[in-house]
């Protein structure tokens, strides 16, 4: 058995270990709370909107991904790719604004936080990737359209 053989399976393993150690550390940066609204708290009055958020993520990479099986653009071109990663950042973004709108910024702001509660991810990483993925799908869009 050569080197060549197991590479992929070291790795999987080297980045298995190294994603489990992201989260550790990352772990203590993610939100406990939002006022005085604890974690499980925010999260099953939540529930829906980040159900619905995570669907309409899951959808954007489908549209992005569905401009490729449809023939529109070449297995080879990048707009695709990001106008699905724009979509699926900008979506549930836009959803969990909309949906909170009617009772304020602050509740707006409480759902963004309860979205990176429920990803466990921290709201700085989280939503600083995403914005980065929407200028992606802008960009990308926008070179769709000549």
């Amino acid at each position: 058995m050569s080197f060549d053989t197991i590479r992929p399976i070291v790795s999987g393993i080297i980045g298995a270990v190294i994603a489990g150690w992201l989260f550790t550390q990352w772990a203590r940066w993610v939100p406990a709370k939002v006022g005085a609204k604890g974690r499980e708290r925010l999260l099953n009055e939540h529930r829906r909107t980040i159900r619905v958020a995570n669907a309409l993520a899951f959808s954007g990479i489908l549209i992005g991904l569905l401009s490729y099986w449809s023939g529109w653009l070449s297995r080879n071109d990048w707009r695709g790719l990001g106008l699905g990663a724009g979509l699926m950042a900008l979506l549930p973004i836009a959803y969990m604004a909309v949906t909170c709108a009617a009772r304020g910024p602050e509740a707006i702001k409480e759902c963004l936080i309860t979205y990176a509660i429920s990803q466990k991810t921290p709201t700085g990483l989280l939503f600083g990737l995403m914005a980065l993925m929407i200028i992606a799908g802008v960009i990308s869009a926008v070179s769709l359209f000549p």
